[in-house]
């Protein structure tokens, strides 16, 4: 695709915020491959050396970075994460979520650097499937709440520099550590009894890679300034489906499986997926590996010492 190669970022200063992050580290990867000259930020572990890399904690690290990096483009997927209902999360993570994503977009607005701000798919909340980026957002947990905040104030700015909010869809391959597809490979190889719920909740099922190709798209695309942008697009299958699967290829007893054992979240939805016409109408549609292949590569990941699975 023209907009993630080397003939778009060659030579260009980007930053990364959240670059040994999941997502972070494979946007910050195929830039690097796009022959971009790459910054990359990380707060707890320092990112890899073939990146320019920085400690930083956003947001009091900002104007630093901004100093260091120069950059053309920023991909600001920093965040801390802390999943659940319990409200003192608001404040928790405020900081980190909703100040760290506003000073990023002063600083860019100060070294006239363009923003793709990376939100969730869980800032739509209870809304019906397909989520489209008009919905009105119903998010219910604090993460999502706050998210939301940081989004629509980032957007805010989108009048008067360039800026542009996606919101990645559920992502899964190899280097995914948390999430229901990480915690069933780990039972698996290691022959253990997975408890989980009914399952029979629907969800999109995408690779990282194509999501990361998506965030960089946004970061390039002239059109993508002033929009909120779904990214995803990859296979719609039941969670209990995905578990199974995965326990298939590992070669483990599907009996251990333990479906119903666990009650669901609180407004846990039975289907959530994306409109993704919007993204299509300006890139395409993103090439997705087949789901069963991207399972077996999450199996693989997590086979190496380096996984830390088994």
């Amino acid at each position: 695709m023209q907009w993630v190669s080397a003939d778009q970022w060659r030579g260009r200063r980007v930053l990364v915020t959240g670059a040994t992050g999941f997502i972070g580290a494979v946007v910050a990867r195929l830039l690097l491959s796009a022959e971009a000259t790459v910054h990359g930020s990380g707060h707890t572990r320092y990112p890899p050396q073939s990146l320019h890399g920085h400690r930083a904690q956003l947001p009091p690290d900002t104007q630093r970075l901004f100093e260091a990096a120069q950059p053309e483009v920023v991909f600001h997927l920093a965040s801390p994460i802390m999943l659940g209902e319990d409200p003192t999360l608001l404040e928790t993570m405020r900081s980190g979520i909703v100040d760290a994503s506003t000073e990023v977009a002063s600083a860019c607005a100060e070294y006239g650097a363009r923003l793709v701000h990376v939100g969730t798919c869980a800032e739509y909340g209870e809304c019906e499937a397909p989520y489209k980026e008009q919905d009105i957002c119903k998010p219910q947990d604090p993460y999502a709440i706050l998210k939301l905040e940081a989004s629509q104030a980032v957007l805010e700015r989108s009048s008067k520099q360039p800026i542009t909010v996606v919101r990645p869809f559920r992502t899964i391959g190899p280097g995914e550590s948390r999430g229901v597809v990480a915690a069933a490979c780990r039972a698996a190889l290691s022959k253990q009894p997975f408890p989980m719920t009914d399952g029979r909740q629907i969800r999109e099922w995408n690779h990282v890679e194509s999501i990361s190709t998506g965030i960089i798209c946004a970061g390039a695309h002239p059109d993508a300034i002033g929009q909120t942008i779904n990214i995803g697009g990859g296979e719609r299958k039941s969670v209990k489906d995905v578990v199974q699967a995965i326990y298939q290829l590992a070669g483990t007893d599907p009996d251990h499986i333990l479906t119903g054992d666990l009650q669901r979240r609180t407004h846990e939805v039975d289907h959530f997926w994306g409109d993704h016409s919007l993204s299509e109408s300006l890139w395409g549609p993103i090439t997705q590996p087949d789901l069963h292949d991207t399972l077996a590569s999450c199996l693989q990941w997590l086979r190496k010492p380096s996984g830390g699975a088994v």
